[in-house]
């Protein structure tokens, strides 16, 4: 047989022999799989570690701050001062208050003697011109009604000023670290949030989203992994709560992952859920991880089955 035919049936024969045994090595994954597939479903979603408490410190709308003695990422205890209020135009809108405060008065006290002269007036006058009177009688009472109320605002706007006065610094009321300070009123989305918030000294817990299409897979008491985005270090821990009263519109880039296809959610709100931990030691505040349900543990093998492709926000 010719050295060239006998080359070809060689390769013919190591070809077939290769082929049969990745298709043995395939069925056999497939098999696999299928079990697992039949078995466990499992989530996967992004994290980052926050405080278990959070104060919101909010700020006067009525005043300027002058000055502001902390930076976001400083650690801060009770008592100290986080801002101070403009004091000098706190004190020009009071002597301002005070001023419009004594005019209405004067106003009050003109009324009050239009309606004394116009009730005078209208004992001595003819049946024809009674009903005129009565009708500026109750004008004049109208009126009084009117500056006797902005009277008492006046009063209310006095004892906030003098307030503010007396309390021109504002004071962190716990132990913790400056984690924002939002010059605007409202966040991009038009919602209202505080001036300064000081995260809690103390346990950590982490924070996960949801969206409509997903949220029936986050239920509260279910047990999850939280797993480091670095190395293999994870923690344990259980869904506390699913906060559905303060929904945000999702980013065009947030994903959430089922198995290895991510999902986007640019079209959809999300909900913050919290996972409290069995024990925190090794994390960070701020660290970003994943959080997935337990069902990925084989209760057969007890081995970490996860196949599936994290999409990073």
């Amino acid at each position: 047989m010719k050295p060239r035919i006998l080359s070809l049936i060689l390769a013919l024969i190591t070809a077939l022999t290769l082929f049969a045994s990745c298709s043995k090595n395939e069925e056999k994954e497939n098999e696999n799989n299928s079990k697992y597939e039949d078995e466990f479903r499992y989530n996967t979603f992004a994290g980052v570690v926050v405080s278990a408490g959070e104060t919101k410190i909010e700020k006067n709308g009525a005043f300027e701050v002058s000055e502001v003695k902390v930076s976001v990422g400083v650690s801060v205890k009770t008592g100290d001062v986080l801002f101070v209020y403009d004091t000098q135009k706190a004190t020009i809108d009071l002597e301002r208050a005070n001023l419009e405060l004594e005019q209405l008065n004067s106003n009050l006290a003109s009324l009050k003697t239009n309606k004394e002269k116009l009730e005078a007036e209208k004992a001595t006058a003819p049946a024809d011109q009674q009903l005129q009177y009565s009708l500026e009688i109750q004008e004049a009472e109208a009126d009084i009604l009117e500056c006797e109320y902005s009277i008492k605002a006046k009063e209310k706007d006095i004892v906030t000023l003098k307030s503010t006065l007396e309390t021109t610094e504002v004071t962190s009321p716990v132990d913790g670290t400056v984690t924002a300070i939002n010059k605007e009123e409202t966040d991009n989305y038009g919602q209202p949030q505080p001036y300064m918030v000081v995260t809690e000294t103390g346990s950590m817990r982490v924070m996960g989203y949801v969206n409509e299409s997903n949220i029936s897979d986050i239920t509260i008491g279910a047990p999850v992994t939280v797993k480091s985005r670095v190395d293999d270090a994870t923690w344990q821990g259980s869904v506390s709560s699913i906060d559905l009263e303060k929904p945000e519109q999702a980013d065009q880039n947030d994903y959430y992952v089922y198995n290895d296809a991510g999902i986007s959610v640019d079209s959809s709100s999300k909900y913050p859920f919290y996972v409290e931990l069995e024990d925190s030691e090794g994390l960070m505040l701020g660290q970003h991880v994943y959080i997935i349900t337990d069902s990925i543990i084989s209760e057969a093998s007890e081995e970490f089955v996860f196949d599936g492709a994290f999409v990073e926000e």
